[in-house]
């Protein structure tokens, strides 16, 4: 049956939805990474420590821990605009961390008694696996604006996660997280990749990334799924959780920001690692489908969440997947709602011409996780490159784009176009965007002598037992 384009401005009558109370976010979390920069913060942290009773009769080794984990909690005050922070207390979170469990257990208490803390929303447990993280209020003055922090190094830059619980979501959609594992059982595997992260971390303290509501950023955290160190590897920071268009108005020392974006990364990788013959994606590869060029401009925005779907899975062809995007109640607004698409198309319709425009997909069979490994091996190559230098470079990763300082931005194009030749022998169009004037494309480049098919980067990524079951979009804006 053949539908007409104009179809998609039918607005269909919304299902009326039993209200529940909207779910409370926090702004920022707790982390287990930082320690007093200069001598006045340290003073700060010491005098709030002795003022809550967690020093005295301690050892030396305790207090320091004490100071740290109030670093880890002042931090994510001071970069929580509401002061809405998690803090997770699960036994797994603090494995080989800085300091231990029950250290985090008494500053919390010490805290809460305090009143310079408040329990905002219960921890929410699934009858199975992880839950969701409590969300606790705290009094913005307790982090002053100059107080200011470092890494101390001392505890894992990455982190391992187990696969997902199967047979449990949340009311609302949500998930939960694979449990943290242990490094140990990594020995031997781990250690290259957390000095590379530690690396890539300790130019990020030198040069952080500032908002115009001045909250800094400086380090991030490479996670692995599935209990795998060839599983997933992104980057994560507190900066990915802005808006794009507010990123682009972030600093480095001062200097204004660009952000470098790698148009359609994923298909892109796929086409390179999974075509027969490699296809000719053009600067905008979203507009080889077919209901996207006739479309209204946000279908571009609904194919990247079916082609997100059928990267990350094996959806059936005959419903679309759960929408992201979530109500004031924080229930998933279902995809056809949100782009007002007519019932009477079926979801086969639109997943037909995304396989008619990227006829690779099919050969991906249980391949899909290789996209999301590759690209961060690629990001963290390229942020490397740069942390290394004689002059370090500083880069901001958000999955398949980087930001860094407008005088930088030749070099590090350079750095992502080298790290994308040397994994897959050739590199995609870059987007680059700034705050003040419109995008510059970059055009894609490859390697005089391709490699030969056999010896691509499609065999060295291949595993038996690929299948992606995390619930983050592996597209990007």
């Amino acid at each position: 049956m053949h539908y007409k384009h104009e179809d998609f401005g039918i607005t269909n009558t919304p299902v009326r939805e039993v209200e529940k109370s909207p779910k409370i976010t926090g702004d920022s979390w707790v982390q287990q990474d930082w320690e007093p920069q200069d001598e006045a913060t340290k003073a700060y942290v010491s005098s709030l420590a002795d003022g809550l009773g967690l020093l005295e009769g301690s050892r030396p080794t305790t207090q320091r821990k004490v100071l740290r984990c109030l670093s880890d909690f002042l931090i994510a005050v001071k970069t929580a605009p509401s002061g809405l922070v998690c803090w997770p207390m699960g036994e797994a979170t603090y494995r080989e961390a800085a300091y231990g469990y029950d250290v985090a257990q008494r500053v919390m208490r010490a805290l809460l008694a305090s009143g310079k803390l408040s329990l905002a929303q219960e921890a929410e447990r699934p009858k199975k696996g992880k839950g969701l993280s409590a969300v606790y209020q705290a009094r913005k003055e307790v982090a002053p604006d100059a107080l200011r922090f470092k890494p101390h190094g001392t505890g894992p830059a990455i982190q391992v996660r187990d696969s997902k619980p199967e047979g449990y979501a949340f009311a609302g959609g949500e998930k939960p997280k694979g449990a943290i594992l242990g490094l140990s059982q990594f020995k031997g595997q781990y250690e290259a990749l957390q000095a590379d992260m530690r690396a890539i971390n300790k130019v990020m303290v030198i040069h952080p990334l500032r908002s115009p509501e001045d909250e800094e950023w400086a380090g991030g955290k490479r996670i692995f799924n599935d209990g795998r160190l060839d599983k997933g590897g992104r980057i994560y920071g507190g900066w990915q959780n802005k808006k794009a268009a507010d990123r682009l108005h972030f600093t480095i020392d001062g200097e204004a920001v660009c952000e470098i974006d790698v148009k359609g990364s994923f298909v892109s990788l796929a086409n390179v690692l999974f075509g027969e013959s490699e296809i000719d994606l053009g600067s905008d590869p979203y507009q080889r489908i077919e209901f996207v060029r006739s479309g209204p401009p946000h279908m571009r925005s609904f194919a990247k969440e079916l082609v997100s779907a059928l990267l990350s899975s094996s959806p059936k062809k005959n419903r679309l997947p759960k929408g992201k995007k979530k109500d004031g109640n924080g229930k998933p607004i279902p995809l056809q709602k949100e782009y007002n698409l007519p019932k009477k198309v079926p979801a086969k319709f639109y997943y037909n011409q995304i396989i008619e425009a990227f006829p690779f997909i099919k050969n991906m069979d249980r391949e899909a996780g290789t996209l999301m490994f590759v690209e961060s091996s690629i990001i963290v190559k390229a942020l490397l490159s740069l942390a290394q230098r004689k002059t370090p470079i500083v880069a901001y990763p958000v999955h398949d784009c980087l930001i860094c300082k407008r005088s930088d931005e030749a070099e590090v194009i350079k750095a992502l176009q080298e790290a994308f030749i040397e994994e897959i022998g050739q590199c995609p169009y870059l987007d680059v965007e700034y705050s003040n004037q419109g995008p510059k494309i970059i055009e894609p480049i490859r390697i005089e002598s391709p490699k030969p098919k056999e010896s691509k980067s499609r065999s060295r990524y291949a595993y038996l037992d690929w299948n992606i079951q995390d619930d983050i979009s592996l597209i990007e804006d």
